[in-house]
């Protein structure tokens, strides 16, 4: 092992559990598939720019780069 004899990583710091159910609100469920379908019929907009999934995708790339994900 290369860690230092003796070295401990926990710090004993310990955060209680909690859980909690949250209602859906169905009213505000977005489909993106039904989305899509309205657009391809010219009857809606896309939900969510093409340019902010591209911005995301780059993102993650730029991540798995810098984290060595592709060595």
């Amino acid at each position: 092992s290369l860690a230092v004899e003796g070295r401990t990583y926990d710090n004993q710091d310990r955060i209680p559990w909690q859980e909690k159910t949250i209602p859906l609100d169905k009213s505000k469920a977005l489909n993106l598939y039904d989305n899509l379908v309205a657009v391809i019929y010219g009857k809606e907009k896309l939900r969510i720019p093409l340019e902010d999934v591209r911005e995301q995708i780059r993102l993650i790339n730029e991540a798995k780069k810098i984290s060595g994900f592709y060595q």
